[in-house]
Formats: C-alpha cells, structure tokens, sequence
C-alpha cells in the first residue's frame, strides 16, 4: 500500500504528463492547420502518393 505523499506524487507526475502530451498534439494540429493550404498548392512539386 502507498502512503499518500507517493499517491500525491504520482498524481503530479499523470497531470503534468497528460498535459505536456495534450499540448504537444494541439501543437503539431495547429501546425498542420496552418501549413495545409501550402500542401496542397505546392503537391505537383512534392514527391508523395497520390
């Protein structure tokens, strides 16, 4: 059983963890928001599938 100084540390650890990952997904949508539209503009140059 864990006394509740290892539960509050285990708590901190899940929200800043969760937090520090929500963020980095909302970073790399807002990214990909913005760079979208130069996509596909540019994708007769880009050498992906189509």
């Amino acid at each position: 059983m864990m006394d509740k100084k290892e539960l509050d540390i285990m708590e901190l650890d899940n929200v800043s963890g969760g937090s520090w990952l929500d963020d980095l997904i909302d970073f790399g949508q807002d990214a990909l928001k913005e760079i979208a539209p130069y996509i596909e503009e540019y994708q007769e140059y880009l050498p992906l599938p189509r």
